[in-house]
């Protein structure tokens, strides 16, 4: 990710976090070279995966940390979502209707969910480029 638009944040995994990462997304705007709708499709996407980690990641133990990390590869913003819980697991018992993963799908141009070297489950989301 290019140094000058990449970003880090830690915070507990706690449902005011939510509130954090969106106003820092909003700031975003004018930083990174993409237009007032891809921004909105970045922040609901990041928004959706970070409320996964808040109510699935950490269930039945005490919560741990949301990661967040961004930047701008190649022009496309990327995004990574990073919990040291339980990741992404099915739950018959989830409180959310289970748009979430379609809606990250639909609003990106690569969704990958997996397990990163450091043993953090991650989504990591690349959006499409500016258009010309």
């Amino acid at each position: 990710m290019e140094s000058r638009t990449a970003f880090e944040l830690t915070l507990p995994a706690h449902a005011d976090a939510i509130t954090c990462v969106r106003h820092l997304l909003e700031g975003l705007e004018g930083r990174w070279d993409v237009t007032r709708e891809q921004l909105d499709d970045i922040q609901i996407a990041t928004i959706e995966a970070c409320t996964n980690v808040v109510i699935h990641a950490y269930r039945d133990r005490e919560p741990g940390l949301l990661e967040v990390h961004g930047g701008v590869d190649d022009g496309h913003p990327t995004i990574a979502v990073r919990d040291h819980g339980t990741g992404i697991v099915p739950r018959t018992d989830s409180p959310g209707l289970g748009v979430g993963l379609p809606l990250m799908g639909a609003l990106t141009d690569d969704l990958h969910i997996g397990v990163a070297p450091d043993g953090a489950h991650e989504v990591r989301m690349r959006f499409p480029r500016r258009p010309a």
